[in-house]
């Protein structure tokens, strides 16, 4: 009688990390499930204590992982969480909000395996009506996040020009990346002083100082809609803020020296401050300068979502 064979390790494992996102998630795994070469992909979901009706989707997709923390401890955490776990040595870093095409991740895996000087390759992300949306810049001074921060802005991300082959960026977002685990795991996995945010900017960082390249591919693509949210609560706020700024004075504090990134933390009490003096949206700056001053970030300590 023949021995019963293993099943075959997988190439890739898709990890998403979701929050309250539902039906953004649905529709992710769904178009992972259409994916070519289904049966070298592992799904991965990382659920961060949804209190929606995600925890119904394993019944959906019974071919998926599903691993549920009671709190949302924020993506630094669950990724490491979640990149133990996977089998696969790609892990394609996945938003709920992104649906890839079917030729996607096969695309991206085999890109990977001919550029050894590559630790990480994104498709090229486009709107729900085809429009190029991926966006890149070069990596930041701590001074140019404090500032998105005083802003409450995202990153100004540039387009991505792509033609000729795939395009080398220095910092993009982690919205679609299929990067190698060993490099993760060489970092001693991603550093749990970030909570929600900053985990993008770190690893790129990493991997232009290791003389390594991160590339968008425009031959494979995946669409990134748009997602409603919901009004959030004076406290949920307060916390994203603190979490951005967190990974502000984390950033600044690794790679720039100690002192640079208590002083950022400094800042930032100090304009918490002002804005309460100048009667500016009183109840939200009161919570506001108490998670900053106490160095808070999204890590499952927080409450008001």
């Amino acid at each position: 009688m023949d021995e019963a064979q293993e099943p075959s390790k997988p190439a890739v494992t898709a990890l998403i990390v979701s929050h309250n996102q539902a039906r953004a998630l649905r529709r992710c795994l769904a178009a992972l499930n259409a994916s070519q070469a289904r049966d070298k992909l592992e799904i991965l979901v990382v659920d961060n204590g949804s209190r929606d009706e995600s925890p119904g989707l394993d019944a959906e997709f019974p071919g998926t992982t599903f691993l549920r923390l009671p709190k949302n401890f924020g993506r630094a955490k669950a990724w490491n969480i979640g990149i133990r776990t996977a089998a696969a040595e790609y892990v394609l870093f996945l938003s709920p909000a992104v649906e890839v095409m079917p030729e996607t991740v096969a695309r991206l895996a085999a890109l990977l395996d001919g550029a050894a000087d590559a630790v990480a390759v994104c498709p090229l992300l486009v709107d729900e009506e085809g429009k190029p949306v991926s966006g890149a810049r070069a990596l930041a001074t701590p001074a140019e996040l404090f500032e998105r921060w005083k802003k409450d802005e995202e990153p100004d991300w540039k387009p991505v020009a792509i033609e000729g082959g795939p395009a080398e960026v220095e910092w993009t977002s982690m919205e679609a990346m299929l990067a190698r685990k060993y490099f993760i795991r060489g970092l001693n996995f991603f550093d749990e002083r970030y909570g929600d945010t900053g985990v993008d900017a770190e690893l790129c960082y990493q991997i232009r100082r290791a003389q390594r390249k991160v590339l968008v591919v425009g031959e494979a693509r995946a669409v990134r809609h748009r997602l409603e949210e919901a009004p959030k609560s004076v406290g949920a706020r307060a916390a994203r803020s603190a979490d951005r700024l967190a990974a502000v004075t984390a950033y600044a504090g690794k790679h720039y020296g100690m002192m640079a990134g208590l002083g950022w933390r400094l800042r930032g009490i100090l304009i918490c401050f002002i804005n309460l003096l100048m009667f500016r949206e009183v109840g939200y700056q009161v919570q506001r300068l108490l998670a900053v001053g106490g160095g808070a970030k999204i890590d499952g300590s927080q409450g008001g979502e």
